[in-house]
């Protein structure tokens, strides 16, 4: 259901604008996820993932680029 993913994308960027030190050390394994929903047929959904991408290399700047790299061999 396009809603629940959309809903999990938005959520995922809200606490990633809020609770960004909180995430942070789930960026792993919440990465990947985002990963796939850029892939989703809905143009929705990849919007959504590419904000809470965005939300999230924001509130970690440089750290972000070494999980990103871990993300993609998954």
């Amino acid at each position: 259901h396009w809603e629940v993913r959309s809903a999990g994308c938005i959520a995922l960027r809200a606490l990633a604008t809020s609770y960004i030190s909180s995430i942070s050390p789930h960026a792993p394994s919440l990465l990947p996820l985002c990963f796939r929903a850029l892939e989703d047929e809905s143009w929705a959904i990849r919007a959504d993932a590419a904000q809470a991408l965005a939300a999230i290399a924001k509130g970690m700047g440089s750290r972000v680029v070494e999980q990103v790299r871990g993300a993609q061999h998954c």
